[in-house]
């Protein structure tokens, strides 16, 4: 971000909440982008014949695409209120100034899904957005704002449930739980000194670098305190994922690429993990956390962490996406970090709101499990996987991240092997790649393994080994039919089990559209985004400040 430092909302502050008692930590204060002629005559000497001279003309210009605006499903922002959303706080509001509007190191997001961002781009062939032709500025923030859609449109089904009521905070009696920040030890005197790492959480706070967040985990049913990593911290963890990127794409022939993000994500957890300092249940070492926290909540955590990076707010862009031939205006404000975490209050039991109003105690690992088994998703999601021959029940649950970064782990490590076995045999060129692909695909359910409970066979007997399942997954793997109904509705499950979310809430476009009505404005509707795409994001802005 640019050096001026952003002022806070003017009226938004996160509430006062819960002193928590030792040995908890601090007390809780307020919370916060391309012929010749011949002729019959006496015999002569033939008459020299003139050249020929073709014609050089200019080679054609390749034929510019034609644009089909009429098929553009355009932005199809919903009009009138969401009934899904109990309540709203705003999370943008205007750049204080044109430096910070116009800082080359902002975030970018798009106000729409995957399906429209595909049809403004097959409408519209005729734009570059890697050359940035035509408005250059639009088509980048174009680009840039992309990266955080959600592949696959996730999420957006739960964003729509029918008996959703999505919230930036839950309210439980008097108080409303969410975010908060502690309060940094008591007021110091004039003239007092102050050493250690308190005096360094002042200055960071006092110069907006950073504050120590507390954040609910809504699956998990704890709260974790967040310390604001250093800038060496963060470098570090770009090299780190840098580093392992080259490796696995080099052990892979560049083919499994994709295929890392379990790398990434058990990255950002272990990241998330080194600075928390202190959580509302017993735990001895990070990996106790990391035994108790459901899978769900890792997007939590990254929001966590962004919320502690920048207390102040993050400089913001958004493209207009109604119609580019018409309008390619953007919007340049400040967005509120701490603000775009929602939670479905319809997924929640009394019991539940009772536990996580706990801020105060440390719990026992009793106490998580009996929140996580008052889910209402619990056992809910049954696969049965059918042929002529017969069926086979799939009970999914919703992993660790224990859970989650060990079976992936094992699926890339397996496919590296084998990738390097092919590599050592006569397979060569398209055949060896075949066989990449071939493999990666028929062990891709393998990838979810985590996410299977037990396996019911027809005369009723069950499978618990995971290695039994990973192996029995293998061969389910080889009938198409079967894998796209396991992948569908294993993503069904993960949506429907969503009980918290980072969105952004969609706004038509101010210099073209239509304004929207108090109630509009109070209720809008909800764009999931790929908060692990905005850390990396803004982890890259900062590699790129660091070097300029």
């Amino acid at each position: 971000m640019s050096d001026e430092t952003l002022p806070p909302a003017a009226a938004e502050t996160l509430p006062e909440a819960p002193v928590p008692q030792p040995p908890i930590g601090y007390p809780v204060v307020e919370e916060l982008p391309q012929d010749t002629t011949s002729y019959d005559a006496l015999p002569v000497e033939p008459a020299p014949t003139k050249p020929t001279v073709e014609k050089v003309t200019e080679a054609a210009a390749p034929e510019r695409p034609v644009d089909r605006p009429a098929d553009y499903v355009g932005f199809n922002l919903p009009r009138g209120a969401n009934p899904n959303i109990a309540n709203y706080t705003p999370v943008f509001r205007p750049a204080p100034n044109d430096r910070v509007a116009n800082d080359p190191f902002h975030v970018a997001s798009l106000p729409c899904d995957v399906e429209a961002f595909n049809s403004l781009v097959n409408s519209y062939p005729s734009i570059n957005y890697e050359l940035g032709e035509g408005n250059r500025e639009w088509a980048a923030e174009i680009t840039l704002g992309s990266s955080l859609l959600h592949q696959g449109g996730f999420l957006t089904k739960a964003t729509d449930r029918p008996d959703a009521k999505w919230s930036q905070r839950v309210p439980h009696g008097a108080s409303a739980l969410g975010a908060t920040r502690p309060r940094l030890g008591q007021d110091a005197q004039p003239g007092q000194e102050i050493s250690g790492e308190l005096a360094a959480n002042r200055v960071q706070q006092a110069l907006g670098m950073g504050a120590p967040t507390a954040v609910p985990l809504w699956h998990s049913g704890f709260w974790v305190t967040f310390k604001s990593p250093t800038a060496m911290a963060r470098l570090e963890l770009q090299r780190r994922i840098d580093s392992e990127k080259i490796w696995l794409g080099r052990m892979t022939n560049g083919m499994a690429y994709s295929n890392a993000s379990v790398y990434l994500k058990s990255y950002l957890a272990d990241f998330a993990m080194a600075h928390v300092s202190t959580a509302t249940v017993r735990y001895a070492q990070a990996q106790d956390l990391k035994d108790l926290i459901k899978s769900t909540d890792i997007p939590t955590l990254i929001w966590g962490m962004l919320t502690t990076l920048y207390p102040q707010g993050y400089p913001y862009h958004q493209p207009c996406m109604n119609d580019p031939s018409q309008c390619t205006h953007v919007v340049k404000e400040v967005l509120d970090i701490n603000k775009i975490h929602f939670t479905d209050l319809n997924r929640l039991t009394e019991a539940q709101l009772k536990h996580m109003a706990r801020r105060g105690e440390r719990m026992d690992i009793k106490d998580i499990e009996a929140y996580q088994k008052d889910h209402s998703y619990n056992g809910s999601g049954l696969i049965e996987l059918k042929n002529d021959t017969g069926v086979v029940k799939v009970q999914l649950k919703v992993p660790t991240i224990t859970e989650y970064a060990s079976a992936g782990f094992h699926w890339v490590d397996g496919l590296v092997a084998d990738i390097q076995r092919a590599f050592g045999s006569e397979l060569v060129g398209e055949q060896r790649n075949n066989f990449i692909l071939e493999r990666a695909k028929v062990t891709s359910m393998c990838e979810y393994s985590h996410w299977i409970e037990e396996l019911g066979l027809p005369d009723g007997s069950v499978i618990r080994d995971l290695d039994t399942i990973r192996q029995t997954l293998v061969y389910i793997g080889g009938e198409p039919t079967l894998a796209e109904t396991f992948f569908t509705q294993v993503q069904s499950f993960m949506e429907n089990c969503t009980i918290a979310m980072v969105a952004l809430p969609r706004f038509d476009c101010p210099a073209c559209g239509k304004p929207a009505t108090p109630e509009e404005a109070k209720h809008p509707y909800l764009n999931p985004i790929d908060v692990e795409a905005l850390f990396f994001m803004m982890l890259g802005q900062l590699v790129a400040k660091a070097l300029t």
